[in-house]
């Protein structure tokens, strides 16, 4: 199955081409968040990071890995050069301070309903299903061949 996956994903566009253009008169709007789940055991937990444009909802960029500053960086380089300038809304986690820049980033935390994508319902957080999509995704041969859009 893992080959037949990437076989498809190679008949996508890039991703950047998928996505609705940016209003050049308005500074786009991120919001970056982190989840983890786990492939096979408890025990190997996977981090899936995300971007995504506050208005369209749309995914913009995604990474996966570790909770490190090099994951983080993984994300910030695949986010699209049209959203290199745009503001962005994180939790206050270091790795964000350390790699987005500091004029665009603005740490808010989940308590005050200002943030973030899993606090307003893009995966249904906290529930089986949620559990199970999130297992399913991280797992590295399918998650590298999945489009968020």
């Amino acid at each position: 199955m893992s080959a037949w996956l990437k076989e498809q994903a190679n008949d996508f566009p890039p991703l950047e081409e998928t996505l609705q253009p940016v209003e050049c008169k308005k500074i786009p709007v991120l919001e970056v968040d982190e989840l983890w789940s786990f492939v096979f055991r408890s025990k190997d937990k996977v981090w899936l990071w995300i971007a995504m444009n506050r208005e369209t909802r749309e995914i913009v960029a995604s990474g996966y890995g570790d909770r490190t500053e090099n994951t983080c960086r993984i994300l910030w380089d695949r986010v699209p050069s049209a959203y290199k300038e745009a503001i962005v809304f994180s939790d206050y986690w270091s790795a964000y301070r350390a790699v987005i820049p500091s004029g665009q980033q603005r740490p808010v935390g989940k308590e005050t309903g200002k943030r973030i994508i899993l606090s307003v319902g893009i995966i249904p957080y906290g529930n089986s299903w949620h559990a199970s999509y999130v297992r399913r995704c991280l797992f590295p041969n399918v998650l590298k061949c999945m489009r968020f859009v």
